[in-house]
């Protein structure tokens, strides 16, 4: 990829499959020229490209590359190459390595070795592109910022078409990628969003919140909540009484044996789609009902019980994450209308995001509003006294509008938490999101009463203030982290094939481990996995994604690591074979 064209930023950039400079994902190397601004002019092309990225936010966490009193465009182009990725779900983690190369002229140029992180290979080039050209027709017509902000947006728009299908499907995957890149945990595509995290046997495959040590079984069951409920029941964990009914007159039935009011479920969905509590009269049973039957063969008809909704996340027994749950709704300031509350509602950047992306609010004066409102005596026009919350939703999930407080687990009772472990660990899940109905979270269920409503085997853990539960998820699923001990031998690449074989041999052998590779050839043990590699790179990729391996030789050549980069994020030792004249293997040293 080159780039020389241009007047301000001159760029020679390349992907390496691996790793280099300390990287922790795949790096993108580039040579890079870049002109000496005036402070003013990198704070107004600052400027310009944060009001391109405001409506589309990326995660970058503490990661900031502009510096305010800078004079230098390569802090914008990396800056602008990250938020770039924005609306596209990619875990890529901002970081960067600069060494500076030297200038052609000190009061003009500075030219450096530039390394950022990539996810795609395809993506990276054009981002990089997209921020170079941006950042140079900003600099180059400041009298036409307006229109190359509009011809800039819409071409960052059309990129991100393209590589949607190169993001992450969820964002629990998109944070628990990026959490693993942070803590420098090895992370590549397996097959069809499932993700390969760590090395060797220590390496561990991922669906979103499901590994491959997930109890299939688990996930079965907590699928239906009729089985679920059934289960926990066959365990002596409370749930609320409940009938499974396929037809409107066993509905109505199950409602006079049961008694309003009532809950209805779809029997197998998940997100609280087709679920409406509450229920008072046998008109909005109906109705609810039918919503439900569209929805599933089989429909839960469900005592209703009051209390406060938590959401537990369990992940190998451990209680991780608590989050008490609201329905969505307005609260009373004492001289609006319910009508102007829920447009205050609706202008939070939450609910204004939400409403770009999907073209619609999760909240808004629907006919379930409506009738809530009627319940209570109320119209879109009635003025809520100070301090008053009138919920709009009969259920708290955030797809319906409602909202989400992050909870230390100490302040629920241990009974409560215990609880939540027990229903994960009775359906099998290593990850489970456990529904507790609870009269305060801070008495025991035994005391003050309590139900599970459901167990979730996939659970949507979100980044409600704070990540830290992926770090967890990661630590208690990845033995070490998913490392092992990774041992790297550089030789120069005239050495002949065979001769190189009996070193690595004897090598591997002296370090106890149980693999190695070569630069045609992967050896497991005593035996042969594959062989005729196109390089040493390749075929130490391929040792490390061997799920049998406990330690690794992997031997290439200078050449070859410069090329390609390191297999991996971390080295457990470096040996390097005599050097030839060149000196090449040294010079591998800066790569590593």
């Amino acid at each position: 990829m080159d780039k020389n064209n241009s007047s301000w930023i001159k760029l020679q950039a390349k992907t390496l499959p691996g790793y280099a400079y300390g990287s922790v994902q795949p790096a993108l190397v580039a040579r890079v020229s870049s002109r000496i601004v005036e402070q003013k002019v990198q704070q107004r092309v600052n400027s310009a490209l944060t009001a391109i990225f405001a409506s589309r936010p990326f995660d970058r966490g503490q990661v900031h590359f502009v510096d305010a009193a800078g004079t230098s465009l390569l802090p914008l182009l990396v800056e602008s190459y990250y938020r770039a990725h924005g609306g596209i779900r990619c875990p890529v983690y901002p970081w960067q390595h600069l060494m500076t190369l030297g200038s052609k002229s000190p009061a003009l140029w500075e030219n450096a070795l530039l390394v950022i992180h990539y996810w795609s290979p395809d993506m990276a080039k054009e981002l990089i592109l997209w921020s170079q050209s941006t950042i140079e027709l900003l600099l180059r017509h400041p009298q036409q910022e307006r229109q190359v902000l509009t011809s800039q947006t819409a071409a960052l728009d059309q990129l991100r078409r393209k590589f949607q299908t190169h993001g992450c499907q969820g964002i629990n995957t998109v944070h628990l990628l990026r959490k693993a890149a942070q803590l420098g945990v090895r992370a590549s595509n397996y097959i069809n969003q499932i993700y390969r995290l760590g090395d060797g046997c220590h390496a561990r495959l991922f669906r979103s919140t499901v590994t491959c040590k997930t109890s299939g079984i688990g996930i079965d069951i907590a699928r239906r909540k009729s089985h679920t409920g059934e289960v926990l029941t066959g365990h002596g964990i409370p749930v609320p009484t409940f009938l499974v009914v396929t037809t409107a007159e066993e509905a109505l039935q199950a409602a006079q044996t049961i008694g309003y009011p009532l809950v209805i479920k779809p029997d197998d969905t998940d997100g609280g789609i087709g679920v409406n509590a509450g229920i008072s009269t046998e008109e909005q049973f109906l109705k609810s009902y039918a919503e439900a039957r569209n929805l599933s063969q089989k429909v839960l008809v469900q005592q209703f019980v009051r209390g406060l909704d938590y959401r537990i996340t369990v992940v190998e027994g451990k209680v991780v994450k608590v989050i008490l749950r609201h329905p969505g709704g307005v609260r009373g300031d004492g001289h609006s209308t319910v009508t102007e509350l829920m447009a205050i509602v609706q202008a939070s950047p939450r609910h204004q995001a939400e409403h770009l992306a999907n073209g619609r609010f999760s909240i808004d004066l629907d006919h379930e509003a409506l009738d809530l409102l009627a319940e209570a005596g109320l119209t879109p026009e009635s003025v809520p006294a100070e301090g008053i919350f009138l919920p709009l939703r009969r259920k708290a999930n955030v797809s319906t509008g409602g909202e989400q407080v992050l909870i230390d687990p100490t302040r629920l009772h241990p009974d409560n938490l215990l609880l939540a472990c027990r229903c994960a660990a009775v359906l099998r899940l290593n990850i489970a999101g456990v529904d507790l109905l609870l009269e305060d979270g801070a008495r025991s269920w035994l005391e003050g009463g309590g139900v599970v409503l459901e167990v979730n085997g996939i659970p949507q853990i979100g980044g409600e203030g704070s990540l830290e539960p992926f770090e967890q998820i990661l630590r208690e699923t990845l033995p070490e982290l998913g490392r092992i001990e990774v041992h790297l031998l550089i030789s120069e690449a005239e050495r002949s094939e065979p001769e190189l074989q009996e070193i690595a041999r004897k090598l591997a052998k002296e370090l106890r481990c149980s693999g190695y590779s070569t630069r045609s050839r992967v050896y497991y043990e005593k035996s042969i996995l594959s062989q005729n590699h196109a390089n040493g790179a390749q075929a130490a990729r391929l040792l490390l994604n061997e799920p049998l391996l406990d330690r690794a030789l992997c031997c290439l050549s200078a050449s070859e690591v410069v090329e390609h980069g390191l297999p991996t994020n971390h080295i457990t030792s470096l040996r390097i074979l005599p050097d030839g004249p060149e000196g090449k293997n040294k010079k591998t040293l800066r790569v590593c």
